[in-house]
């Protein structure tokens, strides 16, 4: 009969592998029915994520074994890659497979993985273009945080409806400046991305500001 179940044995791992460091998990042993919710609880630093690497894959076991539906999927020896286990992981920081390189990580969400004509758009996307559309979306975001906070505390509250709207246009005005400084700095051979975000994050900003300051709110 087929145990559809998660299985952890004498699971014990730890980073640094001289044998007078800690465990970082020691003696886990676990099983996880199908259709069973688990929930990890434990204060920062106690092996939850750990945990669930080496469920996932991202990690050799210093000791033990890991298996699903009675197939061993982890051991020290032996590991059955991330993409074959047909878990499901959501990370705390970066979204990626650490092992796996830029392309596999884009083909690795796609339903047609031999289809590369959507690969290569992906990939291909110009950083002007999402540049523009981050710091569209910010201003967004800035435009109701304004209209929620300062129109309702009294700030502005007597001035007209097209202001409102001529906030909203600045901010498309230095979306419209990111995305040119980005194409600028390409075209001239900077690439560096941070450079780039910082260039055109200074000029930007300091263009709306002028702009919202003493053309929009201005005083009389």
């Amino acid at each position: 009969m087929k145990n559809d179940a998660l299985i952890i044995d004498d699971l014990h791992h730890k980073y640094d592998k001289r044998e007078c460091s800690n465990w970082i998990l020691n003696e886990i042993n676990l099983k996880i029915e199908n259709g069973e919710l688990l929930g990890l609880l434990g204060p920062s630093g106690c092996g939850k994520t750990t945990l669930l690497r080496l469920i996932a894959g991202f990690e050799y076991p210093s000791k033990g074994r890991i298996s699903l539906n009675d197939k061993e999927i982890s051991s020290r020896k032996k590991i059955l890659s991330p993409e074959k286990r047909n878990i499901g992981m959501v990370f705390q920081d970066y979204a990626l497979f650490p092992h796996l390189t830029v392309l596999e990580n884009v083909i690795f969400g796609l339903k047609n993985k031999k289809d590369r004509s959507r690969v290569d758009y992906l990939l291909n996307v110009r950083r002007e273009y999402i540049a523009f559309v981050c710091y569209l979306c910010g201003s967004l975001v800035s435009y109701v945080l304004a209209k929620k906070f300062v129109f309702e505390s009294g700030w502005l509250k007597e001035k007209p409806r097209f202001e409102f709207v001529a906030y909203l246009f600045g901010g498309l005005i230095g979306a419209i400046i990111t995305a040119f400084i980005f194409a600028l700095m390409a075209s001239l051979g900077f690439n560096n991305i941070l450079f780039q975000k910082v260039v055109s994050g200074v000029i930007s900003f300091f263009t709306v500001f002028v702009y919202r300051n003493y053309i929009v709110f201005r005083k009389k």
